[in-house]
């Protein structure tokens, strides 16, 4: 992809700004958070304010990213210039784009499919994740403290899949290395991105596990939930979020399916996909509109059922295998 800016004249833009505000995608995961508040704690100071929003929540697992913080903006914030982080298009962003559309100055991106809707962008969907760039960004104009390499090891970390996904490369290896002799707790973050679930998320794991369906002779997985089983169980919309990689990593399987029903829009269901291997997750769900990377990408569909959205990407993933 050809960028419009370098990472040096993206840096001297943001430290130039008085009044930064990062944006972080919907249902944020680790990446835009870490990515986000990497930006936060390198340029804060010097007489300038950093502020980061998100149009949702941070789940209990990440909010040792962002902290106490509230992502929304301040009402005595007027930012002068705004920058996203991690987010491939504009619905991502929910609410926020419509406020913020006219002033989106920097877009710093690494998915295969991302839309050009900043003045400014830059864009290298080779990195295994956006933390890999910003770290990239950060080192060329010397701000990488303690903060910012623990936020980075945590971008790195959460999107590799603790360098499991097949996204990683020597590269994000390197990085890690080098955030982890620059003092990033990387024992600490590890432990709070992989070693512990709330209620919620036990709960739809469960449900997970109860309801795994398998085409393809095995070779494709897929699980659904509706509003109704979310609220029968007891978990939302956020506690389903670290199940993603649930059905791809049984074995034999090569893509795993997760659909979920929206709750403000019961007809619209929400897909991710990840793959194993071959099989490109982003061609899949560029059929409805969606995209991503080879490994991981996502989509909405428009359908009367749970049982008819799960029929109509799975006949994608099938063709993708074929």
């Amino acid at each position: 992809m050809e960028n419009n800016i370098t990472l040096s004249a993206a840096a001297e833009m943001l430290a130039g700004s008085e009044n930064l505000l990062i944006l972080a995608h919907e249902h944020p995961d680790g990446d835009t958070l870490g990515c986000a508040f990497a930006l936060k704690h390198a340029f804060s100071g010097e007489g300038r304010r950093v502020e980061v929003a998100c149009c949702d929540p941070v789940r209990p697992t990440l909010a040792f990213i962002s902290g106490a913080e509230d992502l929304a903006v301040p009402e005595d914030f007027e930012p002068d210039l705004v920058c996203t982080v991690d987010v491939a298009a504009v619905s991502m962003l929910g609410g926020l784009y419509e406020k913020y559309r006219d002033r989106l100055k920097l877009k710093i991106d690494h998915h295969r499919t991302s839309e050009f809707f900043a003045e400014y962008y830059y864009v290298d969907d080779t990195a295994a994740a956006c933390g890999e760039i910003v770290f990239r960004m950060l080192k060329g104009c010397g701000r990488l403290n303690k903060p910012v390499c623990d936020a980075l090891y945590a971008a790195i970390a959460s999107d590799t899949g603790s360098f499991k996904f097949g996204n990683s490369t020597a590269d994000s290896h390197r990085i890690s290395a080098e955030l982890m002799d620059l003092g990033a707790d990387f024992k600490y973050v590890n432990r709070m991105l992989f070693e512990q679930r709330t209620p919620g998320e036990l709960a739809a794991q469960r449900a997970a596990l109860a309801g795994l369906r398998f085409y393809a002779g095995g070779r494709i997985a897929a699980v659904g939930f509706t509003n109704e089983m979310m609220e029968r169980d007891g978990f939302d919309e956020d506690d389903i979020a670290p199940l993603h990689s649930l059905p791809r990593e049984i074995m034999g399987v090569e893509m795993g399916i997760t659909i979920r029903q929206t709750e403000a829009d019961p007809g619209l269901y929400k897909i991710s996909t990840r793959s194993s291997g071959e099989p490109d997750c982003s061609a899949v769900c560029a059929v409805f509109g969606g995209g991503g990377h080879k490994g991981a990408a996502g989509c909405r569909i428009r359908a009367a059922s749970l049982g008819e959205a799960e029929r109509l990407i799975v006949a994608e993933a099938e063709k993708a295998l074929s």
